[in-house]
């Protein structure tokens, strides 16, 4: 069993040593948590002010940050590294100064799903979108009720590229080996991981494809969270990325087609992102009107 800290929250000791092992430098001493976050559960308007506090508007470029792409998927970033980002962005705008978690009550979480340690997530920057600490405070946290935090959606997959299943995953684990690529339910994750729960419940799939990672959330959030125009189109350069690396020429046409214009952006050493991250030199905020030009003038 994990360590766990005085308030009964599993902390990483790379964490406590930045933070505190009750994150005192981002909530304060815990005799001066007057007010619990579960109190804005339907107080729209208070968890907003609080939000407006961060900076860059709570959004973490994971792609600026931790790169673009990584050859070896272990080299991705971990979920510690990011969660990481997240309590120093919270720590630097001193937004929850005097705050208090909600209760994290694992005993009520949901049974029978795949338990995970933390220290083999990692999350491709090419694939998720931006990490968005609004999100997790305003629609996870205040809201906290662990029967309904669902798991995340990962690959399991091998640093050696040797075969898994749901048979020998143990073996990989305890060999070190495993690796678990979040695709879907990234910020529910780092919710959970926040909160102090001292592993992850996990949806997996088996499986030694990288284009797994970028069809998986393709397919999944295209529908489910209508993400910007910007995210989707990231995403698709993945997906054929992906594919070509693995032999695969089964793309959609329309993938493909961003996949150029990528290809071409590239090549003029310029870039794009959504208009929600701050301007940065030699990338477009306006993606989407960008690529609706290209196609009237090719």
């Amino acid at each position: 069993m994990k360590k766990l800290n005085s308030e009964g929250r599993y902390v990483p000791e790379s964490i406590a040593k930045t933070f505190g092992e009750n994150l005192e430098k981002v909530f304060g001493p815990i005799e001066d948590r007057e007010v619990n976050l579960y109190s804005f559960a339907y107080d729209d308007e208070g968890i907003d002010e609080i939000i407006k506090q961060l900076p860059n508007k709570g959004i973490i470029n994971t792609r600026k940050l931790f790169g673009k792409s990584h050859k070896n998927i272990e080299d991705n970033p971990s979920i510690i590294q990011i969660f990481n980002e997240v309590l120093e962005t919270l720590r630097f705008s001193g937004a929850l100064l005097g705050y208090s978690l909600p209760v994290l009550d694992l005993d009520q979480e949901r049974k029978g799903l795949m338990q995970l340690p933390w220290d083999v997530f990692v999350i491709r920057p090419d694939v998720n979108r931006e990490l968005n600490i609004g999100h997790i405070l305003k629609n996870i946290i205040r809201k906290w009720d662990i029967r309904y935090n669902d798991p995340v959606f990962a690959r399991i997959t091998t640093k050696d590229g040797s075969p898994i299943s749901e048979d020998n995953w143990e073996e990989h684990l305890a060999n070190n080996n495993l690796v678990a690529v979040i695709n879907d339910h990234q910020h529910g994750g780092i919710g959970r991981f926040g909160m102090g729960a001292p592993y992850a419940l996990v949806d997996p799939i088996f499986c030694n494809k990288k284009s797994t990672d970028s069809e998986m959330y393709h397919k999944r959030n295209g529908v489910m969270l209508q993400p910007s125009w910007e995210n989707t189109a990231r995403n698709s350069m993945a997906v054929v990325r992906d594919k070509l690396a693995e032999g695969d020429t089964s793309v959609h046409e329309a993938d493909q087609a961003i996949y150029d214009w990528g290809q071409l952006l590239h090549g003029l050493g310029v870039d794009f992102q959504s208009s929600s991250l701050p301007k940065d030199k030699g990338v477009c905020n306006r993606g989407k009107d960008l690529y609706k030009h290209y196609n009237t003038r090719k």
